[in-house]
């Protein structure tokens, strides 16, 4: 099914992801890489978003996006805290929708979903990253996201 949604038609519905939904949480996860021009980056399998999402101490949850009973996106997140503003914070660590269902009105609706998980989890903000050269920045302007001023993200990668 390759057919463009038309806005009027598409009624979408979020689910929390299952054990099961680990091969297309990985291929949404790889084709996010790719649109962001950083597929050689994405190592990520099926089998470990069973062990890291769905083990008994779970690092991530996933929501997935349905159109018409079909996975067309996800947001991935986990829970962090502040502890100058003493609150949790969901932290969305990937969110994608399939390039046929981008420009419907998706993706606020999956904001507004994720706002009320926030706040139902006692959140008093949610915070995400965005590469610089991201499509979707304008986008995440346009839903209410500032940018953090005077904070830069840095990596130590550890080795074995």
């Amino acid at each position: 099914m390759n057919k463009k949604f038309n806005t009027r038609s598409v009624a979408c519905s979020f689910r929390n992801a299952r054990c099961e939904d680990a091969p297309i949480i990985a291929k949404f996860l790889h084709e996010l890489a790719d649109h962001d021009g950083h597929g050689d980056e994405c190592h990520i399998t099926a089998g470990e978003i069973i062990r890291f999402g769905f083990s008994e101490n779970p690092k991530f949850e996933v929501i997935l996006i349905e159109i018409e009973g079909e996975a067309q996106g996800l947001a991935l997140y986990f829970m962090t805290f502040s502890i100058w503003a003493v609150s949790p914070c969901l932290f969305v660590s990937d969110l994608y929708i399939s390039e046929r269902c981008r420009g419907l009105g998706i993706g606020r609706q999956l904001f507004s979903h994720l706002s009320a998980v926030a706040k139902d989890r006692g959140c008093d903000r949610m915070e995400w990253q965005v590469l610089h050269e991201a499509d979707a920045v304008e986008f995440y302007k346009n839903m209410g996201g500032k940018i953090v001023e005077g904070f830069h993200t840095y990596r130590l990668v550890l080795t074995n």
